[in-house]
Protein backbone atom coordinates (compact mmCIF):
# COMPACT_ATOMS: atom_id res chain seq x y z
CA UNK A 1 0.00 0.00 0.00
CA UNK A 2 1.35 3.71 -1.10
CA UNK A 3 1.11 6.42 1.39
CA UNK A 4 0.81 9.50 0.39
CA UNK A 5 0.98 12.75 2.71
CA UNK A 6 -2.03 15.12 1.95
CA UNK A 7 -1.37 18.47 4.20
CA UNK A 8 -4.03 18.96 7.18
CA UNK A 9 -6.16 22.17 4.90
CA UNK A 10 -6.84 19.89 2.42
CA UNK A 11 -8.28 17.36 4.89
CA UNK A 12 -10.50 20.40 6.59
CA UNK A 13 -11.43 21.22 3.39
CA UNK A 14 -12.55 17.45 2.02
CA UNK A 15 -14.62 17.69 5.22
CA UNK A 16 -17.00 20.15 4.35
CA UNK A 17 -16.49 19.81 0.95
CA UNK A 18 -19.35 18.25 -1.77
CA UNK A 19 -18.26 15.20 -2.25
CA UNK A 20 -19.90 13.39 0.62
CA UNK A 21 -17.60 10.11 -0.69
CA UNK A 22 -14.02 11.42 0.30
CA UNK A 23 -15.43 12.88 3.45
CA UNK A 24 -16.64 9.60 5.00
CA UNK A 25 -13.15 8.21 3.82
CA UNK A 26 -11.61 11.15 6.32
CA UNK A 27 -14.59 10.59 8.89
CA UNK A 28 -12.72 6.95 8.61
CA UNK A 29 -9.62 8.10 9.34
CA UNK A 30 -10.53 10.19 12.22
CA UNK A 31 -12.51 7.32 13.55
CA UNK A 32 -9.09 4.81 13.32
CA UNK A 33 -7.39 7.39 14.40
CA UNK A 34 -8.98 8.23 18.04
CA UNK A 35 -9.94 4.73 18.41
CA UNK A 36 -5.85 3.92 18.24
CA UNK A 37 -5.25 7.36 20.43
CA UNK A 38 -7.99 5.66 23.29
CA UNK A 39 -6.11 2.38 23.13
CA UNK A 40 -2.71 4.23 24.36
CA UNK A 41 -4.79 6.58 27.02
CA UNK A 42 -6.63 3.59 28.36
CA UNK A 43 -3.46 1.92 28.95
CA UNK A 44 -2.06 5.01 30.67
CA UNK A 45 -5.28 5.51 32.66
CA UNK A 46 -5.07 1.99 33.97
CA UNK A 47 -1.76 3.10 35.47
CA UNK A 48 -0.90 4.00 38.89
CA UNK A 49 0.39 7.07 38.35
CA UNK A 50 -2.00 8.56 36.11
CA UNK A 51 -5.03 6.84 37.66
CA UNK A 52 -6.23 10.07 39.06
CA UNK A 53 -5.11 11.98 35.75
CA UNK A 54 -9.08 13.75 34.93
CA UNK A 55 -7.63 15.60 31.29
CA UNK A 56 -4.85 15.01 28.56
CA UNK A 57 -3.78 17.63 26.38
CA UNK A 58 -3.21 16.62 22.93
CA UNK A 59 -0.33 18.10 20.57
CA UNK A 60 1.60 17.06 17.73
CA UNK A 61 0.13 19.60 15.31
CA UNK A 62 -3.26 18.63 16.08
CA UNK A 63 -4.82 21.61 17.84
CA UNK A 64 -4.55 23.64 14.31
CA UNK A 65 -6.87 21.73 12.47
CA UNK A 66 -10.30 20.53 12.45
CA UNK A 67 -9.28 17.10 11.60
CA UNK A 68 -7.88 16.97 15.16
CA UNK A 69 -9.86 18.61 16.96
CA UNK A 70 -12.57 16.04 15.78
CA UNK A 71 -10.44 13.36 16.34
CA UNK A 72 -9.59 14.21 20.12
CA UNK A 73 -13.18 14.89 20.76
CA UNK A 74 -14.28 11.32 19.24
CA UNK A 75 -11.21 9.99 21.60
CA UNK A 76 -12.79 11.89 24.75
CA UNK A 77 -16.20 10.23 23.79
CA UNK A 78 -14.97 6.85 23.26
CA UNK A 79 -13.08 6.68 26.83
CA UNK A 80 -16.41 8.22 28.30
CA UNK A 81 -17.98 5.69 27.25
CA UNK A 82 -15.98 3.17 28.76
CA UNK A 83 -16.63 5.18 32.18
CA UNK A 84 -13.05 6.63 31.89
CA UNK A 85 -13.89 10.47 33.62
CA UNK A 86 -11.47 12.61 31.52
CA UNK A 87 -11.17 15.20 29.30
CA UNK A 88 -8.99 15.36 26.27
CA UNK A 89 -8.29 19.05 25.17
CA UNK A 90 -5.79 20.15 22.29
CA UNK A 91 -2.85 22.07 23.74
CA UNK A 92 -3.44 25.69 23.25
CA UNK A 93 0.38 26.45 22.55
CA UNK A 94 2.18 25.72 19.33
CA UNK A 95 3.57 22.33 19.98
CA UNK A 96 7.35 23.12 18.95
CA UNK A 97 6.74 25.77 22.38
CA UNK A 98 4.54 23.71 24.41
CA UNK A 99 7.84 21.63 26.75
CA UNK A 100 9.23 25.18 26.72
CA UNK A 101 6.97 27.17 28.36
CA UNK A 102 6.41 24.50 31.01
CA UNK A 103 3.82 21.71 29.52
CA UNK A 104 5.65 19.00 29.58
CA UNK A 105 6.38 18.92 33.24
CA UNK A 106 2.24 18.19 33.44
CA UNK A 107 3.58 14.91 32.23
CA UNK A 108 4.11 11.88 35.40
CA UNK A 109 7.51 10.92 35.51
Amino acid sequence: MRRSNIAKRVLDKILVGDDVEAAAVVHSAIEEFAQELAHVTRRFLRSKAWEKTDRSVVGGGFRDSRLGELAIARTEIILKSEKFDIEMQPIRFDPDDAGLIGALHLAPS
